[in-house]
């Protein structure tokens, strides 16, 4: 009876409803991400481009350097908070004690999976900042010109400027910080809520 019950509660319309919402925010959150690169990749592939004259690629690089100070951190940052509200970026735990009136309140708000499931969770906004190393690195990196003081190495009609290299760097630590950082803001809100939450209902035994 008891796994009737269960297979009914999994199959029912609520449960489907809840997956179906777990799923949405993160196809939203790679979506979101993915259009952001792809924004990138059009402003520096319009800034190389052969046939254009000075002041456009000038305005297409323009453009791609606003985008990557100005427009990445905080959309990194509102996709990292946003991809915190998936059930599985912070578990229930799985066992969990109850309160015990003589002893005092001892809500578990937290084990094993919970830590498990936020560790996981992370590896969303640190993989979503590889994708942006190719691209900062053909702006940063490659260049018709070596400039002065410069450590350069011609491939092609490109040249390296390898002192440009910790541009590349930097830019990726910083998307990844912002991802990181609205994760981490999400999971601790998230956290605390659910403390109260279980020092509430060890106050009313």
């Amino acid at each position: 009876m008891r796994d009737d019950a269960m297979g009914g509660a999994a199959g029912s319309p609520d449960m489907r409803g809840r997956e179906h919402g777990r799923d949405w925010i993160h196809i939203g959150c790679v979506v979101a991400v993915c259009v952001l690169y792809m924004l990138l990749l059009m402003c520096v592939a319009m800034g190389e481009l052969p046939w254009a004259d000075y002041e456009t690629r000038g305005a297409f690089s323009m453009g791609t350097a606003l985008m990557i100070n100005f427009l990445f951190p905080p959309v990194l940052l509102g996709v990292g908070m946003i991809y915190g509200l998936r059930p599985q970026s912070l578990p229930e735990p799985e066992s969990e004690p109850l309160p015990n009136p003589q002893s005092g309140a001892s809500h578990r708000v937290a084990d094993w999976a919970t830590v498990r499931g936020a560790l996981r969770a992370f590896l969303f906004p640190l993989i979503s900042a590889l994708p942006a190393f190719p691209l900062i690195f053909m702006l940063a990196v490659a260049s018709d010109f070596c400039a002065v003081n410069s450590v350069c190495t011609q491939v092609g009609p490109w040249i390296l400027n390898w002192i440009s290299l910790g541009q590349v760097w930097w830019f990726m630590e910083l998307f990844a910080a912002s991802g990181c950082i609205g994760l981490a803001a999400t999971l601790l809100v998230r956290l605390a809520a659910r403390l109260v939450r279980g020092l509430r209902a060890c106050r009313r035994l």
